[in-house]
């Protein structure tokens, strides 16, 4: 089994590298819907692959942001300064998440908990 978690942090690792280079040109071109499929599908097999593997954390967190991108697709919100600080932001917090393997510090937790507000909130 921990081979197959190993797989699954390469191929967590690859995916993040995506969500960022979309989503920085997301931030030159909001409208640009390759991008925003780009994160939504990225956000959709990270919420598959951790569930799978144990990542637990990463599973719930990125329903929330994977939500969010949803309502962009259907054209129910815009790519706005907030919500691509966010994603920023959410990214960088996938990345801890990912190296913490759901035994998170108490700083993560707190930023764990205040993102999936922030996300919600925005929704």
């Amino acid at each position: 089994m921990e081979q197959f978690k190993q797989k699954f942090i390469e191929e967590a690792t690859d995916l993040i590298q995506d969500l960022e280079k979309s989503s920085l040109e997301l931030n030159t071109d909001p409208t640009n819907n390759n991008h925003i499929e780009v994160i939504f599908r990225a956000m959709h097999s990270l919420k598959g692959g951790s569930g799978m593997f144990g990542f637990n954390k990463i599973d719930a967190f990125t329903h929330h942001l994977e939500s969010a991108y949803d309502q962009v697709r259907k054209g129910k919100l815009k790519v706005n300064d907030r919500l691509l600080d966010l994603t920023f932001k959410a990214i960088d917090h996938i990345k801890v998440l990912l190296m913490e393997d759901d035994q998170l510090s108490t700083e993560t937790k707190q930023n764990h908990d205040s993102l999936i507000g922030s996300i919600s909130s925005f929704l």
